[in-house]
């Protein structure tokens, strides 16, 4: 078998049919069978023999779809890179594969270095050229069900990227399963600006669309004004995203969107708040699935996204889906969290140059994913977060994606991520970076008072910031843990430490109403001086450093006071002159210096 056979069959049966519109171009069935066999020759033409790795360093365009084609055509594997790919990034993969050619649309000496191992080959592809050169004489190579076709990089979040092998069996049963949940057929156009380079593009979307001969509007990359057009002028049936594009979409005009018959999205959690918004907005409701690389695309479909919108759904057609417990292996009750692990056709075959860890993901059949989630008595799946981004507070866990949804309902809203940052005291804080709605006014003290009334005080996050953009990789899926990095912890701590004052001052029997404004005081706050002392005490044994209660004094608000302890690395001793030093040592004149302190609140404060 071959899994691009089904292109020679197309052109047969139904050359006239468009299988792709990119802007202005119209490429049929016929038409993209020929640039397809094009490309095989040409790479057999320099001698390059049956499991030859191929790279392709492409856009989203019709000579991605062609050259992609062709290489497998030829029994080559398909290795795709990133178009956005800094040069480091191209070489390590380039060398890591053993790359026999590249295939790019850009000047080689721009995109790569010039050293070795750069391949001996680099050709430029030009889709014109291919679709109006001569049809060569060509005959597909036939391969075995467990012969690799491709192998495409993980993101590398835990270090080096990883190549994950997929054979042409992986990507032959997950195609075909998934075409049969969406229902595909000749007569359906689908909206794809996902990366074709990424496997939710070319496995999720290319190989079904084009074994149903359906017609696929493809553009480069998400413009949600670009995107809302395309639907509305080539009345596409089917759009696929991830969370952020709904997101995009549900800010702007949404525009004619009555040709929708099926939404999905997959690579992250979509928030609750979202789908329900998209579906008042469309009347269509999103379907979600689960999927990774290494499982061809997806392994998970919901069938039933009315009944239970935040689903990932049942195992697809030929795989096997648990939830574990991480420790001991042993399955999970329903509703028990756990690991999400799957067997099946679609797992892949290794991690190539990698048999350790291979051998570590795949223990007797079964992938295991790091991600948590639950299974009700149904099946359904639940994904509740990566188990490497829960957060721990203390002893306490927080999954980000129950924090994203709380912030989410907040009107001004547009996007948020929660991670977890480092905290001495706690372990972790969860912190939080939202985009606000254009044209919407809101503060961080505002968000912040939103999810303390929604969420335990442990799970709201100590740190906000507002932001322009939250960073992404290509698919749409936040990079968190570039995110744990970008905040700096001693930031995060001002707010850690001022949650925690907040919270000890909640704690009391009597105690102002909250939530408190910016500006109270000490005297506003807690009056009693003998208070304040056991607030030292317990920040000192929290912070495990001095905290004089003579700070009260000079820092007469929570903010202040939490400000001067995240920025400054240990308290000085009072005879250094840094603060205000007491009239005695005893306890009655510390209360007595207190008191003038509160009494006079702000007007030392820096």
């Amino acid at each position: 078998m071959n899994i691009a056979r089904h292109i020679n069959t197309a052109a047969v049966e139904t050359p006239d049919r468009t299988a792709v519109f990119f802007g202005d171009s119209v490429i049929t069935y016929g038409a993209l069978n020929r640039m397809s066999d094009q490309m095989a020759a040409r790479l057999q033409q320099r001698g390059l023999g049956r499991g030859a790795r191929v790279a392709l360093f492409l856009p989203n365009g019709p000579g991605f779809i062609a050259a992609y084609l062709g290489i497998l055509k030829a029994g080559m594997v398909a290795v795709s890179i990133n178009p956005t790919a800094k040069p480091a990034e191209v070489d390590f993969i380039l060398t890591d594969c053993g790359a026999a050619a590249l295939l790019t649309a850009n000047r080689p000496g721009a995109m790569v270095s010039d050293v070795p191992p750069t391949p001996a080959w680099v050709h430029v592809v030009d889709e014109k050229t291919l679709a109006g050169g001569p049809v060569p004489d060509f005959e597909m190579t036939h391969v075995s069900d467990d012969e690799a076709a491709s192998i495409l990089y993980t993101s590398g979040t835990t270090g080096r990227p990883k190549g994950v092998v997929l054979t042409h069996g992986n990507l032959a049963a997950n195609k075909s399963a998934f075409s049969n949940c969406l229902t595909l057929g000749s007569a359906d156009k689908a909206l794809l600006f996902l990366p074709l380079t990424h496997a939710y593009g070319q496995n999720a979307v290319l190989q079904p669309c084009l074994e149903a001969r359906a017609s696929i509007v493809l553009q480069n990359g998400f413009q949600p004004a670009d995107a809302v057009r395309a639907v509305a002028d080539h009345r596409v049936s089917l759009f696929f995203g991830v969370p952020v594009h709904f997101i995009g979409l549900l800010g702007r005009k949404p525009g004619n969107l009555s040709s929708l018959r099926l939404c999905f999205s997959a690579a992250s959690t979509l928030p609750a708040e979202i789908a329900d918004r998209w579906r008042a907005l469309t009347g269509c409701s999103i379907v979600q699935g689960y999927g990774m690389t290494e499982s061809t695309a997806l392994c998970t479909y919901n069938k039933r996204p009315e009944s239970k919108p935040e689903s990932v759904g049942t195992a697809m057609q030929g795989m096997e889906v648990r939830i574990v417990d991480p420790e001991s292996g042993a399955l999970c009750r329903p509703g028990a969290p756990g690991e999400l692990i799957y067997r099946g056709a679609y797992v892949m075959k290794n991690y190539w140059g990698r048999e350790e860890e291979t051998a570590g993901a795949i223990v007797d059949g079964w992938f295991h994913s790091g991600d948590l989630a639950t299974m009700d008595e149904d099946g359904d799946c639940f994904i509740v977060d990566r188990l490497k981004d829960v957060i721990d507070v203390g002893g306490l866990k927080v999954f980000p994606a129950e924090v994203e949804n709380v912030l989410y309902q907040h009107p001004a809203v547009a996007e948020a991520a929660v991670f977890g940052l480092p905290d001495t005291g706690f372990g972790e804080a969860v912190g939080a970076v939202v985009v606000p709605v254009r044209n919407r006014q809101v503060t961080v003290g505002e968000l912040s008072a939103f999810a303390r009334q929604r969420l335990e005080e442990y799970k709201a996050p100590a740190h906000i910031d507002l932001v322009d953009t939250i960073l992404k990789n290509p698919t749409g899926k936040v990079l968190k843990h570039v995110l744990r990095k970008v905040n700096p912890p001693t930031t995060a701590n001002r707010h850690i430490i001022a949650n925690w004052i907040t919270e000890w001052i909640l704690a009391l029997p009597e105690c102002p109403p909250p939530p408190f404004p910016p500006e109270a005081n000490w005297k506003q706050l807690l009056p009693d001086s003998q208070i304040l002392i056991q607030l030292a005490g317990d920040l000192s044994f929290r912070l495990d450093r001095k905290v004089s209660p003579s700070l009260f004094w000079e820092y007469s608000t929570i903010d202040s006071l939490a400000r001067y302890l995240a920025e400054t690395p240990t308290v000085q001793e009072t005879s250094q002159g840094d603060e205000p030093t007491p009239k005695t040592g005893t306890t009655e004149a510390l209360i007595a210096a207190l008191e003038d302190a509160v009494a006079n609140s702000g007007k030392g404060e820096s």
